[in-house]
């Protein structure tokens, strides 16, 4: 997995812990925008990257 360095390092354990292999990414300017929508146990989730100043969410179903 590669992943920004901004990254908290808790986050960065877990990963590791869960079996993945971690990679900084060595550009600057990020790796872009996270959106994610699911629907896990009857409840629609919906999860974006805040931040990032320019990014927005909204949720349609």
């Amino acid at each position: 997995m590669e992943i920004e360095s901004r990254i908290s390092p808790d986050t960065v354990t877990r990963q590791i812990d869960l079996g993945h292999t971690i990679n900084f990414s060595l550009r600057s300017a990020g790796m872009g925008s996270l959106y994610i929508a699911m629907w896990e146990d009857g409840v629609f989730r919906e999860y974006s990257d805040l931040g990032r100043r320019a990014t927005g969410r909204l949720g349609v179903i």
